[in-house]
């Protein structure tokens, strides 16, 4: 489903995964639910590309779900990155630093957050999102994702 969303263009799967990943913060344990949402941002060219961010459709649909706000503008990419999908560990971690920027502190700020991807594999991703979003004044960064990839360590 993952893959027809992003590289098919099928939106409408985000409905059915929102309302899964829905039930998945619902079910997990922490302080409370979330104040706002926050999509991992795509690159500028990406974003070109595909036309839409995955992680910001889920984000909404998460949102619409739990009744939560989304602040699709709060996290930028500030810079062009190498697709993940073909890098070690180490690439990415190296590919992502310094990647993200918190556009508007004041949204952020002391505020429980829930970082909304389609795919966790490294962490890598939602680590640099989190360091910007904590570093801008974010209380606590919790990350959801649809689904977590396997990776094959030397």
């Amino acid at each position: 489903m993952i893959l027809a969303l992003k590289y098919q263009g099928r939106r409408s799967l985000t409905v059915p995964l929102g309302n899964l990943l829905a039930g998945v913060v619902m079910q997990a344990p922490g302080p409370g639910p979330p104040d706002l949402l926050v999509p991992v941002p795509l690159t500028a060219a990406r974003l070109r590309g595909r036309t839409f961010n995955q992680a910001e459709l889920l984000a909404a649909a998460l949102g619409r779900e739990l009744n939560l706000p989304v602040a699709g503008a709060a996290l930028l990419r500030v810079r062009e990155t190498a697709p993940q999908i073909n890098l070690s560990r180490r690439l990415r971690w190296q590919n992502l630093a310094g990647a993200f920027k918190v556009a508007a502190a004041a949204v952020i700020r002391d505020r429980r957050l829930l970082l909304v991807d389609d795919v966790l594999t490294t962490g890598a991703t939602a680590a640099a999102c989190t360091r910007a979003l904590l570093a801008s004044g974010a209380r606590e960064v919790a990350v959801v994702t649809v689904a977590t990839g396997v990776e094959h360590l030397p």
